[in-house]
């Protein structure tokens, strides 16, 4: 079976608490979508509810954006294939083109996030980058339907849509399961939650799902 990863990051304060100015912002299908601009960063937020940002000046990215893609890379040695579960502000699309996985998938709900990231990278979004293909749809759908195509087989899968009690559906077995079976021989499967408005039973629950369905996996 393939190897598996799984991040339980620090309690993080939420940037939405703090101030700063309005640059976009849209009233879209799935999320009320809005980036806003303080102390040198462009935040995305998704109802209010932070989900990323990137800084305008080095160091750029957001710590666990990076992460989620950077552990699980070191893992694989030669990865040519990458799918992100959930754009974000665009900081894991934007790691693993920097460091030349020459294939890379995004999985997006709400279609507006991506002109958001536009916003956030100034015009220069990493989805228009070579290689880069974004598909608007759920998760889940997505890799049945890559699974039915015979064209899944991702080197990486990272995900980290959201807090598990905004995002519940990602954080079950169920989803798990799908994900291991999307995954390439020897490929590996890397999530993320912050342990934010979340008990130690939830949590428990959250590494009990995930250590059903991967039988190796790592905790950090």
């Amino acid at each position: 079976a393939a190897g598996s990863l799984f991040f339980c990051m620090a309690p993080r304060k939420d940037a939405t608490k703090r101030a700063g100015r309005s640059i976009f912002f849209s009233e879209a299908e799935h999320a009320n979508v809005a980036v806003h601009s303080y102390a040198g960063r462009r935040a995305l937020t998704l109802n209010g509810l932070g989900q990323g940002n990137l800084h305008i000046e080095p160091p750029r990215q957001l710590l666990e954006s990076v992460l989620v893609a950077a552990v699980p890379l070191a893992h694989i040695e030669r990865p040519e294939r990458a799918l992100v579960v959930g754009l974000g502000a665009g900081v894991t699309v934007d790691f693993l083109t920097r460091v030349g996985v020459p294939s890379v998938e995004v999985v997006e709900l709400e279609p507006t996030v991506a002109d958001a990231v536009e916003v956030i990278f100034r015009g220069k979004s990493p989805l228009e980058r070579s290689g880069v293909t974004l598909h608007i749809n759920d998760a889940r759908h997505h890799l049945r339907l890559m699974r039915a195509r015979g064209t899944a087989g991702y080197d990486v899968i990272t995900s980290m849509p959201a807090h598990p009690w905004v995002a519940a559906p990602i954080f079950t077995q169920e989803f798990f399961e799908l994900a291991r079976e999307s995954l390439s021989a020897g490929g590996v499967f890397a999530t993320w939650f912050g342990h934010w408005n979340i008990d130690d039973t939830s949590v428990r629950s959250l590494l009990r799902a995930f250590a059903a369905a991967f039988p190796y996996y790592l905790v950090y």
